[in-house]
Formats: C-alpha cells, sequence, structure tokens
C-alpha cells in the first residue's frame, strides 16, 4: 500500500495545516506494514512558521499544479491533509481520497461567503471543495463539533466520517525558567520582567481580535500583549491607537516552531477568545508547554480544553478578563491550570493520531468503510 499526503502549498504559511501533514507522515511510516510507504507530495524543505510568497503564485499552486500532480499520481490511498483542497479532487480518484476537515467557518460566519472570500472565484472553489467531500472515501474531521458542521452542511454520509483530533510534537514542552534560550526570546522582543498575555493565530473575523483587544485593555497596564500572527485589521489599529495599546503590545506575524515554543514558555497566560474554532491547536500547545489557557467556547474549545482551561461564553469578555487577572494575581490558580493542562495534553499525541489515519488508510485501500 503506498499512500500519499498532498493538499498543503507550504509556501502559503499555513504552519497548522503543515504540523499535520509532516506530523502524520512520521510517526505513521512505522506503523505501515512490510512494503507499504508514506510520502508527502512536497518535501518539508524549511521552517512551518515561514512566511507566504506572493499570493499569485499560491494560489496557481494550490488550484491547478497540485490538483493536476494528484491526478496522475498512482499511490493506492491519497490523502489531502486540508479540506480547502478537495476541489482539485479528480473524479476518478474519489474511491482511494481521504480528506482532513478542519472546519467549514465561513459557512458558519456567512452563509453568502461574501465576508470571506473577496471575489467570485474563491466562493467558487470552496464551494467546490465541501460538495466534493460527499463523494470522498473517507472525511476525518478533527473533532466532534467539525464532524456535526460536516453532516449538517455537506451531504457526507455518516458512516463514511469519523474523528481523529490533532495533537502536539514532544517538542512542545515546559522549559526551565532559567533556560538561556527562553532569556535570550525575552529579551529579543521586550518581554523581561513583564507579565505576558499570549495570543496565536491569524487576525481573521472569526478569531475575535477585537474581543482579545478589549479583554487586554482591562488588564493592569504591566501586562504585555505578544501577538503571534496575522495583521491587525484597520478597526483594530485604530483600536489599539485609541486606548494607546500600541506600548504594551508586541506583535510578531510569524515565529520559527523553535521560537513558538518559547513564546509558550515565555507566557503567562494564553487568551483565545474566538467565535469558532474547528480544533483550537493553540489551546492544546499551551496546556503541553505548562502555560494556563482562557478561552472562549466557541465550536471545538470547550472539546478540546475540558475542564484543564477557564473556558467562558464568546461574549463574555468581562468574565475572561477576570479569569486572566485570577490567573495573573494568584500563583495557586495558575499552578493548578498548568497540571491540569499537562495533563490533558498527554492524551493528544501524533502517534495516537497516526495509528488511527493507518487504519483508515488500510481500509480505504481495501474498498471498505474504516
Amino acid at each position: 500500500m503506498r499512500v500519499l499526503i498532498g493538499g498543503y502549498v507550504p509556501e502559503e504559511g499555513r504552519a497548522s495545516i503543515l504540523r499535520t501533514a509532516y506530523s502524520i507522515a512520521r510517526h505513521a511510516a512505522p506503523m505501515l506494514g512490510a512494503g507499504d510507504e508514506i510520502q508527502l507530495l512536497d518535501a518539508p524543505g524549511g521552517d512551518c512558521g515561514r512566511a507566504a510568497t506572493h499570493p499569485k503564485r499560491v494560489k496557481l499552486r494550490k488550484r491547478f499544479l497540485n490538483p493536476a500532480r494528484l491526478a496522475c499520481c498512482r499511490a493506492d490511498v491519497i490523502h489531502l491533509i486540508d479540506n480547502d483542497h478537495a476541489y482539485g479532487i479528480a473524479p476518478w480518484n474519489y474511491r482511494r481520497t481521504v480528506v482532513t476537515c478542519h472546519d467549514l467557518m465561513p459557512y458558519l460566519l456567512d452563509p453568502s461567503l461574501r465576508s470571506i472570500f473577496r471575489g467570485r472565484a474563491g466562493r467558487h472553489f470552496y464551494a467546490r471543495a465541501t460538495q466534493a467531500l460527499a463523494r470522498c472515501a473517507h472525511v476525518v474531521c478533527v473533532s466532534e463539533f467539525t464532524r456535526r458542521t460536516l453532516l449538517d452542511i455537506a451531504a457526507c454520509s455518516e458512516d463514511r466520517t469519523s474523528v481523529i483530533p490533532q495533537a502536539v510534537e514532544a517538542h512542545f514542552q515546559p522549559l526551565d525558567p532559567g533556560d538561556d534560550a527562553l532569556g535570550a526570546f525575552r529579551r529579543r522582543h521586550g518581554l523581561e520582567g513583564k507579565r505576558v498575555v499570549l495570543h496565536v493565530g491569524t487576525c481573521l473575523p472569526y478569531k475575535n481580535i477585537g474581543g482579545l483587544l478589549e479583554i487586554f485593555r482591562s488588564l493592569p497596564e504591566d501586562v504585555v500583549l505578544l501577538k503571534v500572527g496575522g495583521t491587525f485589521a484597520p478597526e483594530e489599529q485604530q483600536l489599539i491607537a485609541r486606548h494607546g495599546l500600541e506600548p504594551r503590545l508586541a506583535h510578531r506575524t510569524q515565529l520559527s516552531e523553535p521560537d513558538l515554543v518559547l513564546a509558550y514558555n515565555a507566557a503567562d497566560l494564553l487568551l483565545w477568545p474566538s467565535r469558532f474554532e474547528g480544533f483550537g491547536l493553540p489551546v492544546l500547545e499551551a496546556m503541553a508547554c505548562g502555560t494556563p489557557v482562557v478561552c472562549s467556547d466557541g465550536g471545538a474549545l470547550p472539546e478540546v480544553a475540558g475542564e484543564a482551561a477557564r473556558v467562558h461564553p464568546v461574549d463574555d469578555l468581562a468574565g475572561m478578563a477576570a479569569s486572566c487577572v485570577a490567573i495573573l494575581a494568584n500563583p495557586e490558580e495558575a499552578a493548578a491550570l498548568r497540571a491540569a493542562g499537562l495533563a490533558r495534553a498527554k492524551a493528544y499525541t501524533w502517534e495516537a493520531a497516526a495509528r488511527a489515519y493507518c487504519n483508515v488508510y488500510h481500509a480505504v485501500a481495501a474498498g471498505r468503510a474504516p
């Protein structure tokens, strides 16, 4: 059996998608039988946190070049690691294609998709991708929330879907507070002697960055917000300027993966007020690094966080702010969340995820349901 993992463009800069592809391939390889192999359509070729190249070049590769390469491949199983790429499945490959569905966020935020995609082409490709999921051999959802959303929106057969959660690699772990690299990271980003609230992710509308900034501005003035990823929208920039938050803000549009581990360890807590999440990998990464988490109940976040985080309704900005203050002011509260998060993160391993994917691969290759 030969498995080929595609459905991603390294230059697009979607770090969580790249980490998922590389982690599954790395951990599944030793689990396959003699004569079996698993390959990536594109080798890692660098850091998952690198910047994206020109958007037109990325779109050309995503919409035309990669689908053409997959259409003529000889793999027994084709695994598209991102449901955004499902529109490019050749009709003769449906019966051997597995797709990982991370979320269907545009349908939840705006059924017309007009607030997410600028033009007709984007809406066309996303609609085609969603329709294609119903014709694939199997769709793996990263959470039960995503699976329920998929079954509500697409004409997928329930018995051709399953849930395999995402996971974290072992290098996402707590570091000694005196670690030299951690000290250097703090100095490099102006965090020395500061209490740090961290947010990791894009600035897309569903991330609720306006809510993040409103919560942050209510926190004590010695608290710094380390924002990793994305570019602030004009209204968010205006909010920052209006409330004089710039001196308390450290914004990095990207970090390498080693630096991301340092960011989690440098933070006193992760604040994640998203309106919807198909999974919420930064919540899990923070827990694995021993960083307390305050988050909303948007989408799959309660499913991932369990009782190991302070979880509030999406619109309860005051409640999230109060939880942040309690964690920052109370070492016992922070320690309890740290211990609970570390214990919960241990249940999400790439070894377990890869084993589940191998079961799906073997079933699809044999023409039966997993």
